[in-house]
């Protein structure tokens, strides 16, 4: 039972830990807006293009932390049928963020400049990865006997395997500051400011 709490503890502790830097993480330098928003890229994509499909890139990926700042907050509970209910309850909130991430960049179109796509794909990856370690985690802690042990501590290693996936993707802006027509871009999204 203690190694239970202790397990809980450690996955609630790197929930906030995440939630906490992707409040705290900084955006690189943006560079000031361009004087016409139809003004066209060096690749000849128009900015608006790049402003739209920026936006909705930056929207996927912060409104997962902003549904992460949402979750109701489980407490872990005092005996083994808490701790258990408190773990499937926040692996159901949790699989429920990450489909929304994923559905939201499943849901962007094609990327104006192909090079944003790897990255794209490295986030749905990501997500995707996360969400079915969460979601198959919670329905065998569901499905276990009710004084499985062993099924608790896998439950709350898929949770924190599935943090682990996704602990670098606080940045949507970061990731692609190295595309000049996206630094440009990000700096007049909205759902890109900080």
């Amino acid at each position: 039972m203690t190694d239970f709490r202790w397990r809980w503890a450690a996955a609630g502790a790197a929930v906030f830990g995440l939630l906490v830097a992707g409040c705290t993480a900084e955006t690189a330098s943006t560079p000031p807006a361009p004087s016409s928003s139809a003004a066209p890229t060096s690749t000849g994509v128009g900015i608006d293009a790049t402003v739209a499909w920026m936006d909705g890139f930056c929207g996927a990926v912060n409104g997962f932390q902003d549904d992460q700042k949402k979750t109701p907050n489980v407490p872990p509970g005092n005996t083994e049928k808490e701790i258990r209910a408190g773990t499937s309850k926040q692996m159901g909130y949790y699989g429920e963020n990450l489909t929304k991430a994923v559905d939201r960049l499943t849901g962007l179109p094609a990327s104006p400049v192909p090079a944003v796509e790897t990255v794209k794909k490295k986030f749905l990856e990501k997500y995707t990865s996360a969400r079915d370690k969460v979601v198959g985690g919670k329905a065998e802690l569901d499905a276990a006997a009710k004084n499985s042990s062993a099924a608790q501590e896998r439950a709350v290693d898929a949770m924190i395997s599935a943090q682990s996936d996704v602990q670098d993707l606080y940045d949507p802006v970061g990731a692609i500051m190295d595309i000049p027509e996206f630094t440009t871009a990000s700096a007049i999204a909205p759902k890109c400011k900080p």
